[in-house]
């Protein structure tokens, strides 16, 4: 369970490397001798990996998530090692914010996106799109045909529903592919109908369907200075922040399923009172200030980080609504990060049952999402997740603080939201990551996996990783003794 998710990125990482360079060829070609260098070794040595070991039969969440930790661990390297080939960077540590930041679908970066080669820009584009396939493999696929247990899955899905998305660990994989190719070629054809170019068209697909957010411009789509473009991003972003589930029933037209999920409801109704909201403090005499609000609301929900805006520039009152939007981030099920929406549905619920409790101790009170009752333990997990999730963003601000003291602390909290909720703009005192110090990036970079993967389950992994070295250590020790 080490050597094939190892091998496995590596092969990716060889194609990633291969059509990057053909596509460097078409500009000016500097970097594709070193991206087909890398495609040679990394395509050789991952195919000759993937020959010698035979693929992992897994039947514990542990063993799970740390395949998929590796995978992800292996791939952000990649992508560091991309960034220092192509000659964007010579700091190792800036290679490695800029590595993870397109596998974690985290728009933050410190470099200036109109003087990186086109063949990087395709590589980071790539690895936005393998990212946001990924995080929805594990978290509607592996996890919980591991675990078991349908409310991973998601609630509120009709029975018929469910068994048609995920039926097996093959057949889910390929319902989720197919979603997700025919919502990336969908965007793709939007982006060129309204005017963008092929290169464009297909890189700001990928970063809209992955809600990775990194843009081929340095000024996102405010460079394209389309009404057109943005409103194409909004309906992408607006549906890729959807539970993948939700996706499904409209397809299969379960309208009942759909008028039925809590999470559904919560999500449009935030979305709207929200785009609202940013209107109202946003110049109204400005003809774009529907359209801003629209596509910045919906850029933040949806944890993408598309913009046409500097989020820092808006007054306070819309800051504090970005960063909450971020914090909570997009529907579980979803390609995008953050706290998620259906947390927060069991929060409130669980928090109004408490209160019932000290009116009337002897009531029996049930916390019920989409018309079914929530199980103890799954109360139990979500409210150690907010004490995880809490605890991982205080100590992410203050490592940020301590790397770079020139980081006011409302900045830091906010880029640990940020980059744990895998949105990446910058909503409070803009920061220049180019010149942070190294443990402000590296503090960033760790705090993107956690996003990307959830923190249980990086926990999760790195114990059962600690363990599983552990014994073979005392294995290999005891065996010498014998001997």
């Amino acid at each position: 369970f080490v050597r094939f998710p190892v091998a496995l990125s590596l092969a990716q990482l060889g194609a990633c490397f291969a059509i990057s360079a053909l596509v460097d060829l078409t500009d000016d070609g500097d970097t594709a001798l070193a991206f087909l260098l890398g495609a040679a070794v990394c395509g050789v040595v991952g195919g000759i990996e993937l020959r010698r070991v035979s693929r992992p039969s897994v039947t514990s969440a542990p063993a799970v998530m740390t395949m998929a930790t590796l995978a992800f661990t292996v791939l952000a390297l990649g992508g560091a090692a991309a960034h220092l080939l192509a000659d964007a960077t010579d700091e190792i540590d800036t290679a490695l914010l800029e590595g993870t930041a397109p596998i974690t679908t985290t728009a933050m970066t410190g470099l200036d996106a109109d003087t990186l080669p086109r063949g990087l820009l395709m590589f980071r584009a790539l690895l936005q799109w393998m990212g946001g396939f990924g995080g929805l493999i594990v978290a509607l696929v592996v996890i919980p045909l591991v675990v078991g247990g349908k409310e991973l899955r998601g609630r509120g899905q009709s029975d018929r529903g469910e068994r048609a998305l995920i039926r097996g660990r093959t057949q889910g994989m390929r319902n989720v592919l197919a979603i997700y190719l025919v919502g990336s070629a969908v965007l793709g054809l939007a982006y060129l109908i309204v005017g963008l170019g092929l290169f464009d068209a297909v890189a700001h697909a990928m970063a809209t369907i992955s809600t990775g957010g990194l843009s081929t411009r340095t000024a996102s789509l405010a460079a394209f200075d389309k009404a057109a473009v943005e409103w194409v991003a909004t309906a992408g972003m607006a549906i890729a922040g959807l539970n993948l589930g939700v996706v499904w029933w409209a397809v299969q037209r379960e309208h009942r399923a759909l008028r039925r999920n809590t999470e559904l409801r919560t999500y449009v109704a935030v979305l709207a009172i929200s785009i609202v909201c940013l209107v109202l403090w946003i110049v109204v005499a400005e003809a774009s200030s529907l359209r801003t609000a629209a596509l910045t609301v919906t850029s933040a929900m949806s944890t993408t980080g598309l913009t046409t805006a500097p989020w820092w520039s808006f007054d306070a009152g819309a800051q504090m609504l970005l960063l909450t939007l971020i914090g909570i981030g997009a529907m579980t099920g979803s390609a995008g990060g953050g706290f998620r929406y259906l947390r927060v549905i069991q929060a409130f619920g669980f928090a109004m049952r408490e209160l019932r409790r000290q009116l009337h101790p002897s009531a029996v009170a049930v916390v019920r999402v989409n018309g079914r009752a929530v199980q103890e333990r799954t109360l139990e997990r979500m409210t150690g997740y907010i004490v995880l999730y809490v605890t991982v963003v205080a100590a992410g601000g203050m490592l940020i603080e301590l790397g770079d003291s020139a980081v006011t602390p409302s900045a830091a909290i906010a880029l640990s939201v940020s980059a744990l909720s895998t949105a990446g703009p910058q909503v409070i005192d803009p920061v220049d990551l180019g010149s942070v110090g190294t443990i402000t990036k590296l503090t960033l970079s760790v705090l993107m996996l956690l996003g990307r993967l959830s923190i249980y389950a990086v926990v999760l992994a790195v114990i059962n990783f600690v363990v599983r070295a552990s014994e073979r250590i005392e294995d290999t020790a005891y065996k010498a003794r014998r001997s």
